[in-house]
């Protein structure tokens, strides 16, 4: 099986949807699928390795694509967006991918911009719909239209919790 997986951040950028993903892209490649990650290529990584800024190579298998982002904060993240799209676009020209995995908001729209007549499974670990309290409330109230939108979109809906799948009521 031919499979892209979204996210805004994969190793050596590091977080819990980051580990979460990177150990399931693996899992897949080890399975004998071919696993391509569409992610963003950030101006600092977590963890220092060597060639961090790579726009393309292969980690344990699994097949990165990373896009340049502007460097300024909340245009950091649409200009991710917005290239990442671009980018599925070109590799499932290329590869015809059977499924699109996005990751988090905002890896969600990418997927839902993207997924045309492929599948589409969105995976929600929590602060993308909203779960940290410390989130900006207009940001917020931007986002949301977004999220709902891409959620719809999707064939299925993957939580990491019954919490998470549960607070999908209040968005």
């Amino acid at each position: 099986m031919k499979i892209l997986m979204q996210q805004g951040a994969y190793f050596p950028w590091v977080g819990g949807a980051e580990i979460f993903m990177q150990k399931l892209a693996e899992y897949l490649v080890a399975k004998g699928n071919q696993v391509d990650v569409v992610t963003g290529l950030w101006s600092k990584p977590d963890i220092y390795t060597e060639n961090w800024d790579k726009e393309t190579e292969i980690i344990n298998g699994v097949n990165v694509y990373r896009v340049k982002t502007l460097g300024a904060k909340y245009v950091d993240v649409l200009s991710c967006v917005w290239r990442m799209i671009l980018k599925t676009l070109a590799l499932d020209q290329v590869h015809n991918y059977d499924v699109i995995h996005s990751h988090i908001f905002p890896a969600m729209l990418c997927g839902a911009a993207t997924k045309r007549n492929k599948k589409l499974l969105t995976t929600l670990q929590g602060g993308d719909i909203g779960e940290y309290k410390e989130s900006n409330v207009l940001i917020r109230t931007l986002e949301t239209p977004f999220i709902v939108w891409s959620l719809r979109k999707a064939d299925l809906v993957h939580s990491v919790s019954t919490h998470i799948a549960l607070s999908l009521i209040h968005i």
